[in-house]
Order: structure tokens, then C-alpha cells, then sequence
């Protein structure tokens, strides 16, 4: 993105020496041409926990606490260049406040250099923590099928970004899995005997932990920071698996303290400071009182009434709190619009577990291929509040790439600007978030907001509330026989003139100069698509329920060849955007997924000229009865593409068939390809 230049002259003397290598990485995104005229630009260091800018004509004053906070001031100097008499303060109200990004279950490995664009806005926008996701897609000396076949990072690459990071203010701090969430990796045999099933370790064993030893040194050897995200969340069916099998039944909670101390050890080895997630630890302590309800087979033990710090009366296990290693950092977190009283009471039960728990919200972009903005605003804005109130001062907001998610990462950017927006200020100011995000990125404020529209079809409730995720659904599904058309029926002429209009809003974004230029031509191409797509398979069962020949030929001649030749073109611009910020293995998934989709509406082309031309008396595609998922109207969410491509098994469990290297078969205790 070209902004005007103009020159700037920078007195980097005393403690602000450490910012000339930062300056020199964001200063041509925001115009400025560093020489020995132009505007002066002096840095002062203050120990206030704010920053501030005062402009008298050619003379500039930043006054800034942390390194992130010159980062911030500068950007905002550029965005009101034109007022020669500018000055503005702002408070920090946290110490971190970041943005994770989950470049795992997403199959989208950033580029280092797509990271670095990502580090400059952060930069800009005043975010001092990132962490990268990371499952598999780190190496590890002697363990080569960790990662095997997918985009890594080597430890040069995570050196370069550390470095890069540095140098803007910014803690890039590891983030891996110690227990769970390891599918990917544990799918080779190489890890036979250290899995509790087939995407989480196996507590207890030896080797797990010198191999988790290995991991950890790997993931922290290239960083500066002693800070290590170890995950834990989310073990499902610990101590019903392998674990059993081997144990008897222990209770979940029991084992999950038992193996976190075993980490512990390891981590105290290296002088290592952890944070994880809370849910299992919640979950256990506050039973029907904790946000995660889901029942791990991880039930409270013996439970007492306690006073949270808040006030609040519930009940808990304390004599588990009790043996909680308290140098483990608790994550509370939490995605879903809920009331600040909600938040209140889960910073509230981490307080009551460990007294600065650190928080993490979400930015919802794993639902479809685009951003859910209701989702994403309505659950920050009193979250953040809530951390405000009770002296939270660590924050970060999630990305997550639930079965690859299609979104692109750039655009998360107007979600990492509210993050930061919140970070700066008291309250809310749309006005304010609208003039940060335009400057910053290039991208238009309203346009941007307009991305949650490719889901909130109509005949979803205002605001999309259900979530659902129309881009992913009705893009994917069959077109002779879609298993979510049943919902759809009567929406078609609505649904068709939704995309019909959304489409060149996003054209037009697309040849502006911003970070979001290449995604909104995607998103173009994607509303292009869904014009014929969406309601494919409602026009097809009403004109052969209806004997109507003429409008299957128009379908088989006209629709259908027109609609491949869009496919086909969103399908060429998802690749080249993808290949441009990411490295190349994982798009193979993308792949798969275009192809069938093509290709079956070659396949419908097809069916229909056989039924047109009497070479078939009937086609079961359209014959057939359609249902609604749920037997009444619904429109559903974080539906998986599995589920919506065919109501036959397309994956086949192979491992019952694969053999270890010593030649034995395998158990059956997890599947190979699913």
C-alpha cells in the first residue's frame, strides 16, 4: 500500500537507540522517508504505562513505556500528518496484548516474510505478543515424521522471525501441544505405544517425555522469550483409551495434574515460564458451574462452597486447586457472545485457581471463508471489559483453522484492530476503530464489515446468530442432491440476488491498493459462485419433481457450464492467493476440495443430458425425498466437510491393515486416514 511520503527526521538518542532497527521496517508503510530534514521526531522514555504525541509544527514528542508503544505513536503521527498541531494520549491498559495464529489445523503455513507483514501491522496497531500455533509444523532433531509431509518452520526461520519481532517490540513466544491435538503427528507409526488414542499422548509413558523434552527445546532454542504455550486443552477422552487399558480407570483431572507436573519438570530444567489452557482444569474444579461444560470423564471429586474474588458463591474441588503448580499460568478463554457478568465470573474462577490468570478470546475465522464479525465483536467487547475490571493485564485474541479452514489470514486484520483499539481505550469507539483499521491496512471499513454477509443468507435469523457457516455449506455440498437444500427451499430468488449484490462491492474493493485487495477478488469470485451454487440443488429437484425439461436443459446447457467456469475461477485465484502467503504444502487439501466440487457439477451436467436424452428413465440424485438435518428448519453450524459432501462414508480407517515397522499389525488404536 503507497502512501504519500513525507520526511521525518529521528532523534534516536538515550534508550530510544533500541528503536531505530523497528523505525526502519515500518517506517516506508507509513510514507515516512527518514533524512536529516522534514519533521523532527523525538522519543522520550516515561515509566507511566501510557503513550502520547505532541505535535507543535515540525517538532514531534513521543513519549512511550514499553517499545510497542512508539510503534503505535508513530503510526499515529502518520495517520494525522496533515494536523500540524496533533496530540493525542492514550492509556495501556495491558502489559501483553496479542494475537495467536493457527498455522496447524489450518493447513496454512504462513510465509516468514507474510509473517513479518503481519508483525508491521501488529506493530502499528500497538499488539506486543504473537504466537504461532504450532502442532506439527516445527522440526525436531531425530524425529522426522513429526511434521512429515506438511510446511515447517525450521529453527532458522523462527530465529529470523524472533529477530524480526524483537526488534518492533513484540514477545514472539512458542506455542505447541504437550498432550492433545496431536493427530497429525501421532498418524505415523513411528509413534507406536505413545498414544492414549489417536490424537493425544499417552500420559505415563517414558518416552512421551523425552520426546516432549526434545519438543519443547526445539520449539524455545530460536526465541529470546522464556514464556512456552503448552496447550493441554481439549484432551477428550483422556484416561478412556490406552490409558485404561493400561491403568484402569483413573479420573481424567487426576491424570491431566499427573502429567502437567511431568512437564513441569521438564520446563523447570530449561527455566521456562508456561501458560495453558484452562478448560480440563476448569472443568474438573467447577463442575456445573464451569463455561466448559463438556463432560471429559473429568468430574469434581469432593466440592466445597467458596467466595470467588468477585463475590460471586459456587462450589469447588479445592483440595484440587491445592496441588495446581501455581507457576503454571492458567488461560481462561472463551468465543461465544456472551454478558460481561459471564466473563466476570470465569476470570474470576482462574483467580480462584491462579491469581493472574491470562485471558484469550477469538476472532472468528474458522467457521467458512469468511470472518463472522457478530460473533467476533460481541464477545471481545465484554470480555475486554470484563479484564479491565479485575485487573487483567495479559490478553490475546485466537485465529483457528478448524479443518482447514478456507479464510484467508489478512482477514482477521479488522479483528486484530478491535482487539487493539480495546487494548488503548476505555470503551468502544466504532468511529475510532473505523479510522485505525482504514489507515492501517488500506481496506475499507465498511466493506470489510460486509464479509460476514457471505453466511448471514437470507432465511438466517438477524445477525446470523446460529453462526452458520453458508460459505462453507453451500459451496461443498452436492449439487443434485445437497443435504442441507431442505432448509433452502422458497429462499432461492433472495439467496441468488444476496450474492447477486455482494458481489461487486467485493469487485470493487479489489482494485484498491490495500492489504485486503487480493482477498476482496476472492471473495468476488466466491459470491460469483454462490449466485448459481447455493441454490443449485433447490432448482434442480423442483424442475424434475415438476417435469419441467426445459429448465433441466437450460441447467445442463447454460447454468451448469457457466457455474464451472466460475468454480474454476475462484478456484485459480485461492491458489495464487495461497501460494503468495503460505508455504506450499497444506493447499493440497484446497485441492481435493475444488476438484470435487467441479467436478461433480460436471457429473450433474452429466446425469442431466443422459435423462434429457432418454438414456436414463430416472435420476435417484433428484428423485429422491429431500430432509432437513435436524427433521425441523435449521440452519447449523461448524458443520464439517465431510458431513456435507455425501451421505455415504468417503474415508476408509486403514488401521486395521497398516503395519509397525517390526511387522506386527496394528491394534486399531487410532485410524491412519480419516
Amino acid at each position: 500500500m503507497v502512501r504519500a511520503p513525507f520526511s521525518v527526521c529521528f532523534d534516536f538518542s538515550g534508550e530510544s537507540a533500541a528503536l531505530r532497527e523497528g523505525v526502519s521496517y515500518v517506517a516506508p508503510d507509513l510514507g515516512m522517508i527518514p533524512c536529516d530534514g522534514g519533521i523532527r521526531v523525538s522519543f522520550c522514555r516515561a515509566e507511566e504505562n501510557a503513550l502520547s504525541v505532541v505535535r507543535n509544527g515540525d517538532a514531534v514528542t513521543i513519549t512511550y513505556d514499553e517499545r510497542i508503544h512508539a510503534f503505535r505513536a508513530l503510526s499515529l503521527l502518520a495517520q494525522h500528518i496533515d494536523d500540524t498541531a496533533y496530540q493525542t494520549r492514550e492509556t495501556c491498559y495491558f502489559t501483553s496484548n496479542g494475537v495467536m495464529f493457527d498455522v496447524s489445523q489450518s493447513n496454512t503455513l504462513m510465509t516468514v516474510d507474510h509473517v513479518k507483514l503481519m508483525l508491521r501491522r501488529m506493530a502499528q496497531m500497538g499488539l506486543n505478543r504473537l504466537m504461532l500455533y504450532n502442532e506439527d509444523n516445527y522440526e525436531i532433531e531425530g524425529w522426522p515424521y513429526f511434521g512429515y509431509m506438511r510446511s515447517r518452520y525450521s529453527e532458522a526461520d523462527i530465529r529470523r522471525l524472533d529477530d524480526y519481532a524483537f526488534a518492533l517490540g513484540i514477545e514472539l513466544v512458542p506455542c505447541i501441544q504437550v498432550l492433545a491435538h496431536l493427530i497429525d503427528a501421532l498418524k505415523w507409526p513411528s509413534f507406536s505405544g505413545m498414544r492414549e488414542d489417536r490424537a493425544c499422548l499417552l500420559p505415563g509413558e517414558e518416552r512421551v517425555y523425552a520426546f516432549l523434552e526434545k519438543a519443547i527445546v526445539a520449539a524455545t532454542a530460536p526465541v529470546r522469550t522464556k514464556r512456552i504455550h503448552i496447550g493441554m486443552d481439549e484432551a477428550m477422552k483422556l484416561g478412556r483409551g490406552n490409558y485404561f487399558d493400561k491403568h484402569g480407570y483413573v479420573n481424567a483431572g487426576e491424570i491431566m495434574l499427573a502429567h502437567l507436573n511431568r512437564v513441569m519438570e521438564i520446563l523447570h530444567r530449561h527455566d521456562l515460564e508456561p501458560m495453558l489452557w484452562g478448560d480440563m482444569f476448569f472443568q474438573r474444579i467447577f463442575g456445573k458451574y464451569s463455561y466448559y461444560q463438556q463432560d471429559y470423564g473429568n468430574q469434581q471429586a469432593n466440592t466445597v462452597p467458596v467466595t470467588l474474588p468477585n463475590g460471586m458463591k459456587q462450589e469447588a474441588d479445592l483440595s484440587y486447586i491445592k496441588n495446581y503448580p501455581q507457576d503454571a499460568r492458567l488461560i481462561a478463554y472463551g468465543y461465544t457472545p456472551d454478558t460481561y457478568e459471564k466473563w466476570d465470573m470465569i476470570i474470576n474462577q482462574g483467580k480462584l485457581i491462579e491469581r493472574d490468570p491470562v485471558f484469550a478470546g477469538g476472532i472468528w475465522n474458522w467457521l467458512s471463508f469468511a470472518p463472522n464479525w457478530f460473533y467476533s465483536f460481541n464477545s471481545a467487547i465484554p470480555q475486554l471489559r470484563a479484564c479491565k475490571q479485575n485487573g487483567i493485564k495479559e490478553v490475546f485474541a485466537t485465529t483457528w483453522g478448524d479443518e482447514a479452514t478456507e479464510c484467508p489470514i489478512n482477514a482477521v486484520l479488522l479483528g486484530m484492530q478491535l482487539w487493539a483499539e480495546l487494548g488503548y481505550a476505555e470503551d468502544y469507539d466504532e468511529q475510532k476503530l473505523r479510522e485505525r483499521f482504514e489507515f492501517i491496512t488500506g481496506a475499507d471499513f465498511d466493506t470489510t464489515m460486509l464479509l460476514e454477509e457471505i453466511d448471514a443468507i437470507p432465511g438466517t435469523l438477524e445477525n446470523n446468530t446460529e453462526g452458520f457457516n453458508a460459505s462453507k455449506c453451500l459451496l461443498w455440498q452436492d449439487p443434485m442432491f445437497g443435504l442441507l437444500d431442505k432448509e433452502l427451499f422458497g429462499l432461492e430468488d433472495e439467496i441468488e440476488a444476496h450474492y447477486r449484490a455482494l458481489a461487486p462491492r467485493f469487485r470493487a474493493e479489489s482494485e484498491k491498493d490495500s492489504d485486503l485487495s487480493r482477498e476482496f477478488g476472492l471473495y468476488a469470485k466466491l459470491c460469483d459462485v454462490m449466485e448459481y451454487k447455493a441454490t443449485v440443488g433447490c432448482r434442480l429437484k423442483t424442475a424434475y419433481d415438476a417435469g419441467d425439461r426445459e429448465t433441466l436443459a437450460r441447467y445442463a446447457n447454460e447454468v451448469l457450464p457457466e457455474l464451472l467456469a466460475r468454480q474454476r475461477a475462484l478456484y485459480e485465484h485461492h491458489r495464487a492467493l495461497f501460494y503468495d502467503q503460505n508455504k506450499p504444502l497444506g493447499f493440497e487439501v484446497f485441492d481435493i476440495r475444488h476438484a470435487i466440487s467441479m467436478q461433480r457439477t460436471e457429473t450433474a451436467r452429466w446425469r442431466l443430458q443422459q435423462y434429457l436424452s432418454g438414456e436414463v428413465a430416472c435420476l435417484q440424485e433428484l428423485a429422491d425425498d429431500r430432509l432437513y438435518r435436524h427433521a425441523a428448519p435449521s440452519f447449523d453450524t461448524h458443520l464439517s466437510y465431510i458431513s456435507l459432501i455425501s451421505g455415504s462414508r468417503i474415508s476408509y480407517n486403514a488401521s486395521s491393515t497398516m503395519s509397525d515397522k517390526s511387522g506386527k499389525k496394528r491394534t486399531g488404536d487410532m485410524p491412519i486416514f480419516t
